[in-house]
């Protein structure tokens, strides 16, 4: 069970990486779909930036599981 969260954990990275990296480089394909959706750039870059602390924090709960689980049981960092 641990090896698929952690399998589910890298593949949210990845994508996490992905879409918020796009958002901040202005990638054409994210400007098009930011410019469908009529939204600022400062809001698109903005979501960019969340996802790409999402990232840290994924990270952080991968490497330290006492700050992903409040469960007595789990190892500290």
């Amino acid at each position: 069970m641990i090896i698929a969260r952690l399998i589910l954990d890298a593949l949210l990275v990845l994508l996490l990486l992905a879409t918020g990296g796009g958002k901040l480089l202005q990638a054409s394909s994210s400007l098009a779909i930011r410019d469908s959706l009529t939204l600022t750039n400062r809001t698109w870059k903005t979501i960019g930036a969340l996802e790409l602390l999402a990232v840290v924090g994924l990270i952080v709960g991968i490497w330290c599981r006492s700050l992903a689980s409040s469960h007595p049981s789990a190892s500290r960092c």
